[in-house]
């Protein structure tokens, strides 16, 4: 397939040719910022990380440099998760 494409707001410009490899997963893999432990699941002993971050940066899981009540709220928002 070959053409040029511009749509309304030009995400797209210029000629293209698609030869067929163009490939999407139909499930997003999960966000695990909350693994703070990095052991592919979000659990206690990341909670008990974060808990002893607070206020420091090591347990930032929303990236703003702080470990706050919004990184406890998205760790328990994540909590129980298996990581790919």
């Amino acid at each position: 397939m070959e053409g040029r494409h511009r749509p309304f707001g030009h995400q797209i410009d210029g000629s293209w040719t698609d030869l067929g490899g163009n490939t999407f997963d139909e499930v997003c893999p999960p966000d695990c910022s909350a693994d703070l432990t990095e052991d592919m699941q979000v659990n206690v002993d990341d909670l008990l990380l974060l808990i002893g971050c607070w206020s420091a940066a090591c347990g930032d899981v929303n990236g703003d440099g702080a470990t706050n009540v919004d990184d406890l709220l998205e760790l328990l928002n994540q909590f129980g998760m298996e990581c790919n």
